[in-house]
């Protein structure tokens, strides 16, 4: 009997705290919720709907572009544009692009030869075919003196 009533009393608090997780918000949900009010309530939302010629009619400039930026660079937790951040972000992004140049692109990031000069001692492809190795027309045969590989027929 005390099992029984042990089972069901662990079953009903589980199901109480699982339900209570599960309905609970989370902070980004809420912050979504709050910056969707916020865009819905704005007045930038109102002028965006007039045609040009009833824009010049307000004084607004017919090109709705700047709303829009202002709409979409708002950060959700304050509701403001952040331009200090913004203008950091930029200059990180820079930097970091400045970093990943490619040698030879600029005066100030020269190509700097490495490696072997003599051209003579560098491997050069050759290419056969199936059928010529199949009927065994050529043979591959390395002359040490130039240090070059040559194909010779059979």
């Amino acid at each position: 009997m005390k099992k029984k009533l042990l089972f069901f009393t662990f079953a009903i608090l589980s199901t109480i705290f699982i339900y209570n997780y599960a309905t609970k918000e989370s902070a980004t949900e809420k912050l979504r919720k709050q910056h969707a009010a916020f865009l819905e309530s704005h007045q930038y939302n109102k002028t965006l709907e007039l045609t040009k010629s009833q824009r010049k009619l307000q004084g607004l400039p017919p090109n709705k572009y700047f709303e829009q930026e202002y709409l979409n660079e708002i950060n959700p937790a304050t509701g403001r544009t952040h331009k200090r951040e913004l203008l950091q972000l930029q200059k990180e992004l820079n930097a970091e692009r400045l970093s990943e140049r490619a040698p030879g692109d600029a005066e100030n990031n020269p190509w700097v030869e490495r490696g072997q000069t003599i051209l003579a001692a560098e491997p050069e492809p050759y290419f056969l075919t199936q059928m010529m190795i199949a009927k065994k027309q050529y043979m591959l045969v390395l002359v040490e003196d130039c240090g070059k590989t040559q194909i010779f027929q059979i």
